[in-house]
């Protein structure tokens, strides 16, 4: 017996048809148009179904739009889930940074939208160890992700590996804020927050002027290697950096959120 294939095509599927939406009167409404021809109701005195397009045209052409925009809107959402673009905004994940790959594992990062506030609306500007302490308070953050404390570096990869960090926004290392280890050594040059501050949808959201004290200072969560009690802070005027004591200035922090790619 031979293999052999069937060139004749199905016929394509007609496209699913648009419910239409109908304007009914009420039953008091029939009644009362029933006494004013000067005849006496029925029981069945009725109005045939109108579409709402042919009785209220303009209502009609609003709701089609509407309908319209929000299908194009799923789609885009779809599209921008399969094929994230670094740099734009994923809705209910966070601004796209770019895949990590680790101990075998893929993933994605996410950073929040805005620097971390108070919840009166005004920006945050505490210390390391204070600001940990308010993100792991915060529950329901944006895309209904909790806030977690990661401890430092080395508490974050642990929190991947269980996955009791996955998922929730945290303090990110210091390759994510500026693209470079402990050592200082380049690991992630392009795809880190410096480097796209004024790209994309991070434009405007950071504070890039000197002039407001030390709210252009970010925080990390990588520790001093000799000495846990200071982390590292990036200027995001010039890519200057430095060790920060924990407990000492009041810089600013723009969580970020991991998710394991399957």
């Amino acid at each position: 017996m031979g293999w052999f294939t069937n060139n004749k095509k199905d016929p394509a599927p007609e496209p699913a048809k648009a419910e239409e939406e109908y304007a009914v009167m009420p039953k008091e409404l029939r009644i009362a148009i029933a006494s004013l021809k000067g005849r006496v109701a029925v029981p069945d005195d009725r109005v045939v179904k109108v579409p709402m397009a042919e009785v209220f045209p303009v209502t009609a052409a609003i709701q089609k739009e509407e309908r319209t925009r929000e299908a194009a809107r799923q789609q885009a959402e779809a599209e921008a889930l399969k094929n994230p673009q670094i740099g734009k905004l994923m809705v209910g994940k966070g601004i796209f940074i770019g895949q990590e790959e680790r101990d075998g594992h893929n993933y994605n990062w996410f950073v929040l939208p805005t620097d971390l506030i108070e919840t009166s609306g005004e920006k945050i500007l505490r210390t390391y160890n204070d600001t940990a302490k308010e993100l792991a308070s915060r529950k329901n953050m944006y895309g209904g992700h909790d806030g977690a404390d990661c401890k430092n570096e080395e508490g974050l990869y642990k929190g991947f590996e269980n996955g009791s960090l996955l998922g929730k926004w945290i303090m990110p290392p210091r390759h994510i804020v500026q693209g470079k280890d402990v050592d200082g050594n380049d690991v992630r040059p392009d795809n880190n927050l410096y480097a796209l501050r004024n790209t994309e949808d991070f434009k405007g959201t950071f504070t890039t002027a000197s002039g407001d004290g030390t709210a252009h200072w970010y925080w990390s969560c990588t520790e001093h290697r000799d000495n846990s009690g200071y982390v590292y802070g990036v200027d995001f005027t010039d890519g200057g950096v430095g060790w920060n004591r924990k407990d000492g200035y009041r810089l600013s922090s723009r969580p970020c959120r991991v998710e394991l790619v399957i």
